[in-house]
């Protein structure tokens, strides 16, 4: 299988500099990074992005320490990135359920059933079944052609401590996934905890705690009201430590028709906790299920983002409507196509229609940042005056 530890990545308004200038700047106080996307939009507000992953594409793999550096490198205040648990609890940067799709699995044992995503055929074991010591250190990550990189399945220690020792300026995202079958979640659970562990001793190069710079995220599902959050042992210790951990409830459009007013009753609730950094929103159409919880933030002032929904091929000249998104194991499909039941009220995804959102009142954005949409040079240089200015 070819390698690609070098392609350059060609992105709009990125500008083209190197690690040991990254390094040799001065750290910002990121804390300042987090008031900003506490607040509602104004007309004359820059929307944030957050890093889909990392500055990915372009040979460059996902939730891996260069997609960081490279997000850092274009000024992108934040990244989100994906929480994993091994078998023996160490944490860990990856997407999928399996690894088969971002890691050399296969190979790396000597084994011929190399997984296809496409397919969804071959050796994928669960993340949360292969241990890190002996097997899960060894592997390396793939890009997004399927080709093997000089990386390692990245540890949130390791991010953190990188975050600290290249003076990176970085508000971290922390997906703790979403829509979870129930063995599935007890293991996430486990890694929302194992993550607080690792972040609770570490601090950035100015010494400012890494819980103030790390936001859990995770659908209401996962935890529905801020009860469910605040009796878990961990939450309670970083509250008695005088640091509740960040924390951003994706609210989502309900599954059944009983729980058709629980979005709005949720957010309210989330709303009045100040560890509540924001409320991530997953509105598919303006006038269609959500926009009742909408309004509501706009109208009391409440910080609001969303996912981007732009598709999965990198710098894709098509209209945002027509953009595909890869559905393992499935041909990729337009958004509209994977739309759930009851998510829209006109069988449209609009989340690609960024004017829309920042007129709806969104200040955040979760997005591919090579994607032309969003990488514009008037983005990138309102990313870079959000980072630097004091």
């Amino acid at each position: 299988m070819p390698v690609a530890v070098s392609t350059p990545v060609t992105t709009t308004g990125i500008p083209h500099q190197d690690v040991a200038s990254l390094k040799a700047s001065k750290p910002q106080d990121v804390r300042r990074l987090v008031n900003l996307l506490r607040k509602p939009r104004t007309q004359d507000q820059v929307q944030l992005i957050s890093a889909h992953r990392g500055l990915r594409w372009g040979g460059i793999a996902e939730n891996g320490k260069e997609s960081i550096r490279r997000a850092a490198l274009a000024s992108i205040p934040s990244v989100e990135i994906d929480i994993r648990c091994t078998s023996d609890g160490v944490v860990v940067c990856l997407h999928d359920d399996g690894i088969g799709r971002v890691t050399n699995i296969a190979e790396h044992l000597g084994r011929d059933d190399v997984y296809s995503p496409l397919t969804a055929e071959g050796y994928n074991p669960l993340a949360s079944s292969v241990p890190w010591h002996g097997v899960m250190e060894r592997l390396r990550l793939k890009n997004e052609r399927g080709e093997l990189t000089d990386e390692r399945v990245l540890r949130l220690a390791d991010l953190l401590d990188m975050i600290r020792d290249e003076k990176l300026t970085m508000v971290v995202f922390m997906d703790m996934y979403k829509r979870l079958k129930v063995a599935h979640g007890r293991k996430q659970k486990q890694a929302t905890a194992a993550a607080y562990e690792v972040i609770k001793s570490r601090s950035d190069a100015m010494g400012i705690p890494a819980l103030e710079w790390c936001i859990w995220k995770a659908d209401t599902v996962f935890h529905r009201l801020p009860a469910d959050l605040e009796q878990e042992a961990w939450f309670q210790d970083g509250v008695s430590q005088g640091l509740p951990p960040l924390y951003i409830p994706v609210i989502d459009a309900p599954t059944s028709l009983e729980d058709q007013l629980l979005p709005l009753v949720s957010a309210k609730q989330w709303a009045s906790r100040s560890y509540v950094v924001s409320l991530e929103i997953g509105l598919r159409s303006p006038h269609g299920p959500l926009s009742d919880v909408v309004h509501w933030a706009r109208q009391t002032g409440h910080s609001m983002g969303f996912f981007a929904a732009l598709g999965d091929v990198p710098n894709d000249p098509a209209p945002v409507e027509d953009r595909m998104v890869f559905h393992e194991g499935h041909p990729p499909m337009k958004y509209d196509e994977l739309l759930r039941p009851g998510t829209s009220n006109d069988g449209h995804d609009h989340r690609g229609d960024l004017a829309l959102f920042k007129r709806l009142g969104f200040s955040w954005v979760i997005g591919e940042a090579t994607d032309p949409a969003l990488g514009t040079e008037d983005m990138f240089r309102g990313q870079r005056e959000a980072v630097t200015r004091r």
